[in-house]
């Protein structure tokens, strides 16, 4: 079995790695090197296609979904969530028997790196700016991770490398994690740096939670959105010696230019996880996914 049309309906990063893997699936392969602007665009790309891949950016709704009848096959080129974190309708493609598939943990290094390399920075005074007076290492910090998924783990493991003291609040406690749990409360009171690991959608920090923060401390985020309440983040980090350490993907859109205007709020310029190695890693698991998805529809017929 191979498909009739596999379209990359939104700039998925990987076609210059994937094209002939793809090709010898498909009667037709098209990749996309844009987003769509609209719905009615969306749908007109993927059309005619049994079989599309999309990034995180890109939302398949249930009305999208039932505007595409020869639809069999979703490739998510990013984690797939479950429930309302995802960013296709899961309940409306499970009815139509559309298969779904995802890629998780290969972006996880970049992100990793750029977290520690600007933290150093900012403790050792020298990028831009200076946490304290006098340059301090990261021995002895208190780091509370949000959230203890894979990215997470990352982060608290290489924060333990570095000798600074973790504790961890997520949904559920992990008996496997080396570190202590702690409720969030108090983890936000007691860390020095917040590091958050969320699902989309998860919005965990609002007026009360940065109270509970309060000054001279660091919130670093890395998730596909923001985890807090904008406002709510915008008076605590007018706040004298409050520091953010943000990947592009964890801001939303329209606030990027305002938080340009921030010294005390550090950007990467880009999605810090998609670097050439990780949209290599991403690209392997997505035709294999594409592989494993012709198998399994072609189990279905039988």
């Amino acid at each position: 079995m191979r498909f009739h049309k596999i379209v990359g309906i939104d700039q998925t990063g990987i076609s210059e790695f994937t094209e002939t893997a793809l090709s010898a699936m498909c009667d037709t392969l098209v990749m996309y090197q844009d987003d769509p602007l609209s719905q009615s665009e969306l749908i007109a790309r993927a059309q005619d296609a049994d079989a599309v891949l999309l990034s995180w950016r890109t939302h398949l709704s249930k009305e999208v979904l039932h505007s595409l009848p020869k639809l069999s096959y979703i490739g998510l080129c990013c984690t797939l969530y479950d429930g309302p974190y995802a960013n296709v309708d899961m309940s409306a493609a499970m009815h139509k028997g559309i298969l779904v598939k995802g890629v998780r943990d290969y972006g996880d290094n970049g992100v990793v790196e750029f977290l520690y390399s600007e933290l150093i920075r900012l403790m050792s005074g020298s990028g831009e700016m200076k946490f304290a007076s006098e340059a301090m290492e990261l021995e002895g910090l208190k780091l509370g991770i949000l959230g203890l998924g894979t990215v997470g783990r990352m982060v608290a493991d290489m924060g333990a490398a570095f000798r600074m003291d973790v504790r961890y609040y997520s949904r559920t406690h992990h008996a496997d994690a080396p570190y202590p749990f702690m409720e969030l409360s108090e983890l936000l009171r007691r860390s020095n740096v917040v590091s958050a690991h969320l699902p989309r959608n998860v919005v965990l920090l609002r007026r009360e939670q940065f109270a509970q923060m309060g000054q001279g401390k660091i919130l670093m985020n890395t998730g596909l959105q923001p985890c807090y309440e904008n406002e709510s983040f915008l008076e605590w980090i007018a706040l004298p010696n409050n520091y953010a350490i943000f990947d592009a993907g964890a801001v939303a859109m329209d606030q990027c230019e305002r938080y340009a205007t921030y010294p005390n709020i550090i950007m990467g310029r880009r999605a810090v996880g998609f670097t050439r190695n990780a949209r290599r890693r991403l690209a392997e698991r997505v035709v294999l996914n594409v592989q494993e998805a012709l198998t399994e529809l072609d189990a279905r017929k039988e």
